[in-house]
């Protein structure tokens, strides 16, 4: 059915301002009501009770088992409300805009369609579209096609607002990326056999490199038992025991020592292909005890979990991250991790406790906000403190307790994105805040970084992460001002209380990232540099620079936007100085590299660097013409 039917295509159902109020009518109260055996009135964004006392109205959604801000429901409506009007106003005017569904095309049209809704599901981006809450992507999975949700916080739904604006212009012309390529996340798996002896030193090497990679940046494991554990692992290899036999603590103590041998030749294999089998050989091998390991609600119970986690992060294929990331969260909330509480002081120290949970919720955090979907952690719920830590002013500290500083800065650098996830991807129309909103957000960020640069005496996992970690947040930041400033049309004027600049940011601290990585991907193996573990999560952080890179190159070429910079710290001014127009070509070959490295890892990210090149051939040539053309000019307005 084309876009002068006045009827919703097949398989498409229109939902009414009713429809919706008899949605509201049958959500739960909120968690605060019923803690308080109050009536709620379950009003959105925030019951009346919640919103007099400025606090998060949070409720229990028994469908997917997990508390979620009543915001998020009012955010999704109001996408739906915007998509009715723009199929409406299409309607009308018998146009069909261009939208992400072009820019995805697929060759098969089966994949495009799931049991819950085909196309229906796939939000268009055009000029009339203000601010979305994410994408649906068709992708093709073990068990067919389907849809994945990506919310606007991942970096998808940035590159699908980059996309349609090229793919609007007139300057531009862009073939269609397939679907199946663009949006297939998952790495090729590995099905081979280990036939490597694996020996004791290498086991010990294992450990060794998890320790000083992993377990700083997730220190869950309590360091004083993995040597014990050790010792009872070679006492059953030796004995020729069978792993899915084991009870108790000897199957916690054998399960650990292979995960980790595992999640360490899988850090390695980024230098060593063969690692690859190594890793899969021990993963195999630790999974035949998993039921054993993951059958009690116990400290022990929750740390095979994130063993788990922490080696998806490497092998996405290997699990199902996001049911061991709510399992993870269901357990740690039972035992009352996140409280000052705890419910099992007596088995386990308080400080390991705080450790454990502060590692989930970074952790868990983390992969939310690069898919775009809300935390399982709740800041209204999360009352314990952190870990305690060597004071700063020490100049006798050793190298583990400055990566240890470093670890805890980068939980609350994490703990500061939470609450702007809240502020920015949930409530609707969260683009549409002022200067000295950013300016506030920015200056905590600031804040942040001047008290973790300080502590710096050496390069390490500890103090590379939080370096990625603030510039990352700071795109984290702009993005949804962004994703807006690329729905307008070029030549349009910036309506009243819309920011009236784009941030120089969003282009240096992208640069800044790049480079970070690139060092990081041609370190020798055995240095500092060399032992920092690239998972997924990098791969999602390099193709968000390199978007980000490319939203600035556009904005550039409108040729009507102003830029600038709102960073006047000089530590931020000194790491970002070699970040300029001038270097672009230099900036652009960098982000091609990772993006090619981040293919090779993961064959399943292709689509990240071909549309990344894609989007460079378009761009680059017009940016250098500009910019060359400006400076001549500049040249001969000066000697006139």
């Amino acid at each position: 059915m084309d876009a002068h039917s006045p009827d919703p295509p097949p398989g498409q159902t229109t939902l009414s301002v009713s429809d919706f109020s008899k949605a509201l009518k049958t959500l739960p109260s909120c968690q605060r009501c019923q803690q308080g055996r109050r009536k709620c009135d379950t009003l959105i964004p925030s019951c009346s009770r919640c919103a007099r006392a400025k606090e998060e109205c949070l409720f229990y959604d028994h469908a997917l088992k997990q508390v979620l801000p009543r915001s998020y429901i009012h955010s999704l409506i109001k996408s739906a409300e915007n998509l009715q009007r723009q199929i409406a106003d299409n309607r009308k005017i018998g146009q069909k805009p261009y939208s992400p569904r072009d820019t995805l095309t697929t060759p098969n049209p089966q994949a495009a369609h799931s049991s819950s809704g085909g196309d229906s599901s796939i939000i268009p981006v055009n000029s009339s579209v203000q601010h979305q809450t994410g994408f649906h992507f068709p992708v093709t999975t073990h068990d067919g096609p389907t849809l994945r949700y990506f919310g606007s916080s991942s970096v998808f739904s940035l590159a699908v607002h980059i996309m349609t604006r090229v793919r609007n212009s007139a300057m531009f012309s862009l073939p269609p990326i397939n679907s199946a390529i663009l949006t297939d996340m998952e790495p090729s798996d590995f099905h081979g056999g280990c036939d490597c002896t694996i020996t004791k030193s290498m086991v010990e090497r294992s450990l060794e490199l998890y320790m000083d990679s992993i377990h700083v940046l997730y220190p869950f494991l309590d360091e004083s038992t993995v040597l014990s554990d050790l010792e009872d692992y070679w006492d059953i290899q030796s004995s020729g025991i069978d792993p899915s036999g084991l009870k108790g603590h000897r199957a916690h103590h054998f399960f650990r020592i292979k995960i980790i041998a595992a999640i360490a030749s899988a850090s390695r294999s980024r230098y060593n292909a063969s690692r690859i089998a190594c890793d899969h050989g021990c993963y195999v091998e630790a999974t035949k005890c998993i039921a054993e390991v993951t059958s009690e609600v116990s400290a022990d119970s929750l740390r095979a979990l994130m063993l788990l986690i922490v080696y998806c992060l490497f092998r996405p294929r290997k699990g199902d991250i996001w049911r061991l990331l709510d399992y993870a969260c269901r357990l740690c909330l039972e035992l009352g991790y996140h409280t000052e509480l705890g419910s099992d002081s007596c088995i386990i120290d308080r400080e390991q406790q705080k450790k454990i949970f502060w590692s989930l919720y970074t952790l868990e955090n983390i992969v939310s906000q690069l898919f775009g979907r809300p935390s399982d952690f709740p800041d209204a719920i999360v009352t314990t403190e952190y870990p305690a830590s060597s004071p700063t002013e020490s100049a006798e500290l050793n190298a583990v307790q400055i990566q240890s500083l470093f670890t805890v800065q980068h939980w609350k650098l994490v703990s500061i994105r939470s609450k702007l996830f809240t502020e920015l991807y949930l409530p609707n129309g969260a683009a549409y805040r002022d200067m000295s909103w950013y300016q506030k957000r920015l200056n905590t960020l600031d804040a942040w970084y001047a008290e973790t640069i300080k502590t710096v005496a050496l390069v390490g996992v500890g103090e590379l992460t939080c370096t990625v970690a603030f510039h990352a947040t700071i795109l984290f930041l702009f993005q949804p001002l962004v994703m807006d400033l690329l729905c307008r049309p070029a030549d349009s004027n910036t309506p009243p209380g819309r920011m009236q600049f784009v941030p120089e940011e969003i282009f240096l601290s992208a640069g800044r990232l790049v480079e970070v990585y690139e060092e990081i991907v041609q370190a020798p193996r055995n240095g500092a540099l060399g032992t920092y573990p690239m998972t997924f999560m990098s791969a999602h952080y390099i193709f968000l620079a390199s978007m980000m890179i490319k939203a600035y190159c556009l904005f550039y070429l409108d040729g009507n936007t102003t830029f600038h910079r709102t960073l006047s710290d000089p530590k931020y001014i000194q790491e970002t100085g070699s970040i300029d127009l001038e270097n672009i070509c230099r900036i652009s070959n960098s982000c091609l590299i990772l993006l090619t490295f981040c293919h090779e890892k993961w064959p399943g990210l292709v689509g990240m660097r071909d549309v990344y090149r894609q989007l460079s051939d378009q761009l680059l040539k017009r940016v250098l013409q500009k910019y060359h053309a400006e400076g001549a000019q500049s040249v001969g307005t000066h000697g006139a």
